[in-house]
């Protein structure tokens, strides 16, 4: 999950307010999974979550669209800035993949995303 057009923040409401931003982005996060979810800050505004049991393309998207429904939210009510949206990309694990490679199908599909326009969710295709 990447914040789209984070670099605006900094630049134009300064650091304060990006430290502000992705804190509430974690808090939001973590409040959208469960206990045994894995959820955690990839570095700047990006954030990793490992899912076990979504086996369908279908739950992905469903839950992504309500990801980014609450961070739009949470980004217009608690932080009044309302112009921002967040870009995801997902992949799921297969028999032989390694983090490594989870990883590099997120980031494919995370850039898949922004290409399209950002503010949406891309799942890795093989």
């Amino acid at each position: 999950i990447d914040i789209d057009n984070f670099k605006h923040v900094n630049d134009t409401l300064g650091h304060a307010a990006g430290d502000q931003f992705i804190a509430h982005t974690g808090a939001t996060l973590l409040s959208l999974f469960r206990h045994s979810d894995k959820v955690g800050r990839f570095g700047g505004d990006e954030f990793v979550i490992f899912v076990p049991g979504f086996v369908s393309e279908k739950k992905v998207m469903e839950k992504a669209t309500e990801v980014c429904s609450r961070l739009h939210a949470t980004f217009a009510e608690e932080l009044n800035y309302g112009s921002f949206s967040v870009s995801i990309g997902a992949t799921f694990f297969r028999s032989g993949d390694d983090y490594e490679a989870l990883f590099s199908q997120m980031d494919s599909a995370l850039y898949q995303a922004k290409r399209s326009g950002k503010n949406c969710c891309k799942i890795f295709k093989k």
